[in-house]
């Protein structure tokens, strides 16, 4: 029921027609059509119809097509499968079947091609619709949209029916509402009724009451003890005056007729001719009477007064029993009364439920009525709308055709264009491999090459290492021919640094010194062993081998 006052956004607007059937041939038949994104809402009106194709080819372009009948799921369907099983979908309201954008282009494609073919006066495909509009009759499909339209406003009645059960429903919705909060604050009523500390409570102060009354008949019984007590006190006190007086009358010795003048002086003091005995004897019984009749009346007094405010107390306690007694017999009762109050709710709540579920059956009896309806109204207009069908699916047909054929061609270009692809990766492949091979191949000699100036390397530091120890041996060498040659007596110490030239020339000058007194020893005939020229030429390449170096 909602879902039929929502705005669809290809609903058809609503008409006057709604109340009377007179109001729908006053007015001309508006639809909302799809309408592209770059332009606005556009509103086709059916205002009279032409006897040519292109008046017919304008009334197509406001009927559903097939494929807005598969697109809604809601509407009847039209398509091959349907009329296979004929099994419509169930009518809503909401749904008014309205072309969608691919069955408007669909229709205006095949409006397109048959002006084309008429143009051009080829053969076209047989359309019945066509030439019932050609041939000067009122198309089929009008007749069909005034029947939809009068069934229409039979089902409209029928909704309207059925939203007074909707408002009575709703009504009772509100009350069941209703029923529940007060059945809610009855419950949290009884819930703070039956409370548990409230219960405690009742029940400490019972206990309580319980404990004081046992108190107070431990009192009661003590004080019932005591005044036993105090009875028996009494009669001992009788009994002890009844003999104090037969003993005083039995010592008396006057006469009959001052009997009680006699008596009243020996109760006031004691008599004179008595014994000192006996009178001392009278003395301590007077003294033991009265010390025991002042204990026994301050006792009688003390008990009296514990008794009168244990009286009081009890009274107290009974009135407040009594008091507790009454508010638990209220507090019972206004349970009670809830408990009833709430069963009776309880019954009002369950019989607006079943109210509730018997329209909610109705209801749904109604509806499934009104899908009946709408599936007999759209197997009526499937019967006639067949021819149509037929040729729509033929032209489709046709036109599916020639797009599988472009496809194919699509297809065959694709491959032939994938293979120049596969074949360009293959020679890319085979240029990558010999690049690779290429690449392995430099690696391979860069390897030689650092293997080489390794070696290259190693043998310069060695040849660097042997170069450091000539030269260390050779200043070694150096030092001992300056210390041989400038150490001998008579020699110069030189005051700067000596040069190779000026050591070679020192040591040219020594050997000189010693080939020239060689030989005038042996002028003088003397022998001498002759001096080798080998160890000359040695001296001599040891001083020159460093200067070439």
């Amino acid at each position: 029921m909602a879902a039929a006052g929502e705005k669809k956004p290809l609903e058809r607007p609503k008409t006057g027609h709604s109340s009377s059937v007179k109001t729908y041939s006053e007015q001309p038949l508006l639809r909302k059509t799809w309408t592209p994104p770059h332009s606005h809402s556009k509103v086709y009106s059916v205002s009279s119809v032409t006897k040519n194709l292109q008046g017919c080819q304008s009334e197509l372009d406001h009927l559903p097509s097939i494929e807005d009948n598969n697109a809604c799921p809601t509407c009847t369907n039209t398509s091959s499968e349907h009329l296979k099983t004929s099994k419509p979908a169930p009518f809503t309201r909401a749904c008014r079947c309205l072309p969608s954008q691919k069955g408007i282009t669909s229709v205006a494609h095949l409006n397109q091609e048959s002006l084309s073919e008429t143009q051009e006066n080829k053969p076209t495909s047989t359309n019945p619709a066509l030439a019932n509009g050609t041939g000067g009759r009122m198309p089929w499909y009008l007749t069909v949209i005034h029947e939809k339209e009068q069934c229409l406003l039979k089902l409209g009645e029928e909704i309207t029916r059925l939203s007074e059960f909707e408002t009575q429903c709703s009504r009772k919705d509100q009350e069941i509402l209703v029923l529940q909060e007060k059945m809610a604050e009855v419950t949290s009523q009884v819930h703070l009724a039956h409370n548990d500390e409230v219960i405690k409570a009742q029940a400490e102060l019972i206990l309580q009451l319980g404990v004081e009354i046992q108190q107070l008949r431990k009192v009661e019984e003590e004080a019932l003890e005591k005044s036993h007590l105090i009875t028996e006190l009494k009669e001992e006190i009788r009994r002890m005056k009844e003999s104090g007086l037969q003993w005083e009358t039995g010592t008396v010795v006057s006469t009959q007729q001052d009997g009680e003048s006699v008596h009243c002086e020996t109760e006031i003091e004691p008599p004179q001719n008595m014994c000192p005995e006996t009178q001392s004897e009278h003395l301590v019984l007077r003294g033991t009477e009265n010390t025991v009749f002042s204990v026994e009346a301050e006792n009688f007094v003390s008990l009296t007064e514990q008794m009168r405010d244990v009286e009081m107390a009890n009274k107290a306690l009974k009135e407040e029993l009594e008091e507790t007694k009454r508010n638990y017999m209220i507090s019972t009762g206004t349970v009670c009364s809830l408990r009833r109050a709430l069963s009776a709710r309880e019954g009002e709540l369950a019989k607006a439920r079943g109210l509730v579920e018997e329209l909610k059956i109705e209801l749904g009896d109604r509806l499934a009525q009104i899908q009946a309806m709408s599936r007999k109204f759209s197997c009526l207009r499937e019967g006639k709308a067949n021819e149509d069908v037929l040729a729509t699916l033929e032209t489709e047909n046709y036109t599916l055709r020639q797009l599988t054929a472009q496809l194919k061609e699509e297809v065959s270009q694709k491959d032939q264009a994938v293979a120049k692809v596969m074949s360009e990766v293959q020679q890319l492949q085979k240029h990558l491999l010999t690049e690779t091979a290429a690449q392995t191949e430099l690696r391979r000699e860069g390897q030689a090459n650092q293997e080489t100036m390794n070696s290259l390397y190693l043998q310069h530091s060695k040849t660097k290492v042997s170069l450091e120890q000539m030269q260390s041996r050779f200043e070694r060498l150096r030092m001992k021919i300056i210390q041989a040659v400038y150490s001998a007596p008579g020699a110069k110490q030189p005051q700067a640094e000596i040069s190779d030239s000026a050591l070679l020339q020192a040591v040219q000058k020594i050997i000189d010194d010693r080939t020239t007194f060689h030989q005038r020893l042996l002028q003088k005939g003397e022998k001498i062993p002759p001096l080798t020229i080998a160890d000359m030429q040695n001296i001599k390449t040891a001083f020159t081998s460093p200067k070439k170096t």
